[in-house]
């Protein structure tokens, strides 16, 4: 099955520099600065119709200054992932994926006590789930 990708790119305030002129851009002038870059993201996602056999990714400003990849060097490893693949990242912080056994480990060390907003989250996302996100600690590993 052929895969297309529709990549999107946040603009900050000041405009973005040419490397990006192969993603499609979103604009994020102050529409809802509280929400940060989610806000064009989720705009996106709840106005456009999505295609079934398309990826969609979307990236940070500073996209290129964090990873030094070009919009080719995307396409092309994109291009070159197996047909089960579904998911494809691409993060500057090797360390942070590595040192988490999951996002909600990673969430909780950064901003102690979201643990219950993420619980609640996913009750709405997947209703009637029983398990919240477990947050495994060092007291926990050595029981």
């Amino acid at each position: 099955m052929r895969r297309f990708l529709s990549s999107r790119y946040i603009i900050p305030k000041r405009r973005a520099k040419g490397w990006i002129r192969d993603f499609i851009p979103l604009d994020n002038t102050g529409q809802r600065p509280d929400w940060r870059e989610y806000w064009p993201m989720r705009q996106y996602l709840t106005q456009t119709p999505l295609e079934e056999n398309c990826w969609y990714g979307f990236l940070s400003p500073k996209f290129k200054e964090k990873t030094n990849l070009t919009s080719s060097d995307v396409y092309t490893y994109i291009s070159q992932q197996p047909g089960d693949v579904d998911v494809v990242t691409f993060s500057p912080y090797l360390d942070q994926s590595a040192l988490f056994l999951n996002i909600f480990e990673q969430a909780h060390l950064h901003h102690p006590g979201i643990i219950n907003a993420l619980a609640m989250a996913c009750g709405k996302v997947a209703p009637g789930c029983t398990d919240p996100p477990t947050v495994g600690t060092r007291s926990d590993a050595n029981e």
